[in-house]
């Protein structure tokens, strides 16, 4: 078998070479080849042989190809027909020098041909193992190469049939702000940053413990961030975010104080976290931001630097270490800079005005209390998972908390670019029409996506027939009531006593607006915050008095003491002198 495909190698050279220049000795070479395989190959007629030839060349040229596509081929197949296409070629060379042995010696074959076939057999054989070893990398690469492709292919296929999901399911007309000034440009980018849901799941899980009003729409809270100043849903946030729990407890859900006061705290607020990991890298050795160390005076940045390289050496406590740890992670995402030093909260981009919702929040889930509530609660209410994907690999998240407004976000995991996709019910029928209608078997993630959608659709239809006989019903009782009665006259009058007394109550609560409600909480708040005020002054004057009284009594007892130890003084100087005086007459008498 290895001689057969020595000798097939060899045959294209053969052929190409031709019967010049050297021909005996190249006919010799045939002779002794033929000669080996003359008593395996029968004899046929020369034409036969050609056709047969012609045939394995048409066999070959295929095989070649069929070796190109397929990387598994049959060697052994392979081999026997080489064998057999080897064998015909060297009886055709055979016939072909026939003709010239009137030329040669009756001696055509001899031991140094052999020998020299032998060795181009063994060369040959060499020769076909390496080239075997060089096919099977180059099969393996291309091998690689066809996974990637067909990778590839399989991903440019499967977007190209997530088409259909390839743009938002909703155009923003601007109707639902109307009236308003706003800027969309800010609204686009306040609705491709993930931190807004992220931040509104936090409030509406504290609402409770923080007496928050939580709205049934993020679009409450999109326009609160776009007009911080006017907006009254901030003002109730950031103020319970703020004060402490008893101070917090003093305002019901829904009332907060003014811009001026929560921008002042907040801002108060986060310089003192930034001064804490300011000091705490100064101990550490760590280099502070250099716009903090410009805003200093000279002096105090020299004293700073002197401070800096003596406590380079000073290793924190694990307390230390670990405070350092939670306020580079709590205060990167801000900057290296307080953001609120030189601006106000409203001046902020939109993108810092979200991060600083959210990282609030985060900082009000770490207290205790507010950590131990939040065990109580369920794990899917905690965790916001993805509903599922779509062909492209895309995924959706779903906020079952803002069910009057239903939206949904897309996530490209790639890119981690988060944008809004569906948003209104008709808007979920649309997108859950699209995905259905997508040919081929559906992708691991894809059903799952398809089935929250159908069920989501559902509970659309649902509300909206119950809606519809809410309506049936008020319309019936409406055209039952406008149809007259024969009443008494007594209980005419008690109706319309009735009536007079709903109408006067109407029209005190409408003096007593919202507003009027709440500035009213607010006079209550700022008078009770006044009252702690001067209680403390008041506690430190009576302090104080008390301290004076108790000097004052104190410097009396002291001086009656001394009055006391000088009146003893003189009187026993004074018996001193009697008995002196009394010893001297004595003297004088005796």
């Amino acid at each position: 078998m290895t001689g057969g495909n020595a000798a097939r190698r060899d045959a294209p050279t053969l052929f190409d070479s031709g019967l010049q220049g050297g021909a005996a000795r190249k006919l010799n070479t045939v002779k002794d080849k033929s000669s080996d395989l003359e008593p395996i190959v029968p004899s046929e007629s020369l034409s036969a042989e050609n056709n047969r030839s012609d045939s394995f060349n048409e066999g070959e040229g295929a095989e070649t190809s069929m070796k190109a596509a397929d990387d598994n081929m049959n060697y052994q197949n392979a081999d026997r027909e080489q064998a057999d296409a080897e064998a015909m070629e060297h009886n055709e060379l055979t016939t072909m020098a026939a003709s010239n042995r009137r030329n040669r010696t009756t001696n055509l074959v001899s031991a140094k041909p052999v020998r020299k076939r032998a060795k181009l057999v063994g060369k040959v054989a060499k020769n076909r193992k390496t080239k075997n070893k060089v096919v099977v990398k180059a099969d393996a690469n291309e091998r690689k190469k066809a996974v990637l492709k067909r990778k590839t292919r399989l991903q440019i296929d499967r977007i190209k049939a997530n088409t259909p999901l390839a743009t938002p399911f909703y155009v923003e007309t601007g109707v639902e702000w109307n009236h308003t000034n706003i800027d969309f440009d800010e609204l686009n980018v306040l609705r491709s940053l993930w931190e807004l849901p992220a931040a509104c799941h936090i409030l509406w899980l504290l609402q409770s413990p923080l007496t928050l009003r939580f709205y049934n729409t993020l679009l409450e809270y999109e326009a609160a961030l776009l007009k911080p100043e006017e907006s009254p849903v901030l003002e109730d946030v950031f103020t319970k975010l703020l004060l402490k729990k008893s101070e917090r407890m003093c305002l019901s859900a829904g009332i907060g104080l003014k811009y001026e006061w929560w921008n002042k705290q907040l801002r108060i607020y986060y310089l003192d976290m930034y001064d804490k990991w300011y000091a705490l890298l100064r101990k550490a050795g760590e280099r502070v931001p250099e716009t903090f160390s410009q805003d200093e005076d000279d002096d105090d940045s020299c004293i700073g630097v002197s401070k800096t390289d003596e406590q380079v050496d000073v290793e924190l406590t694990d307390d230390e270490w670990l405070t350092l740890d939670i306020l580079k992670a709590r205060l990167e995402t801000l900057g290296a800079v307080c953001p609120l030093k030189h601006q106000s909260y409203a001046d902020l981009s939109i993108e810092l005005r979200c991060k600083i919702l959210l990282n609030l929040c985060e900082a009000v889930i770490d207290d205790p209390a507010n950590t131990e509530y939040m065990r109580q609660m369920e794990e899917d209410d905690l965790r916001v998972e993805p509903l599922g994907n779509d062909r492209a690999g895309n995924l959706y998240y779903f906020f079952p908390q803002f069910f009057e407004e239903r939206r949904l976000y897309r996530l490209d995991p790639e890119t981690h670019e988060w944008g809004l996709w569906v948003k209104g019910d008709d808007a979920f029928r649309l997108m859950f029409q699209a995905i259905k209608e997508i040919r081929g078997r559906k992708i691991s993630g894809e059903q799952e996506l398809l089935n929250h959608l159908e069920v989501i659709v559902e509970q659309i239809d649902d509300e909206n027939e119950a809606r519809a006989r809410q309506l049936e019903k008020a319309n019936r009782l409406a055209i039952l009531e406008a149809i007259p009665r024969k009443r008494s006259l007594r209980l005419q009058v008690k109706q319309l006593e009735i009536l007079e007394k709903h109408q006067e109550d109407l029209k005190q609560q409408k003096e007593m607006s919202k507003e009027a409600i709440a500035e009213m909480k607010r006079a209550e708040l700022l008078e009770k915050v006044e009252r702690e005020d001067e209680k403390e002054v008041r506690d430190f004057e009576r302090e104080a008095r008390r301290l004076h009284r108790e000097q004052l009594e104190r410097d009396s007892a002291q001086s009656e003491r001394k009055e006391r130890w000088l009146r003893r003084t003189e009187k026993e100087e004074q018996e001193e002198i009697f008995e002196h005086v009394a010893s001297m007459e004595e003297s004088k008498i005796s």
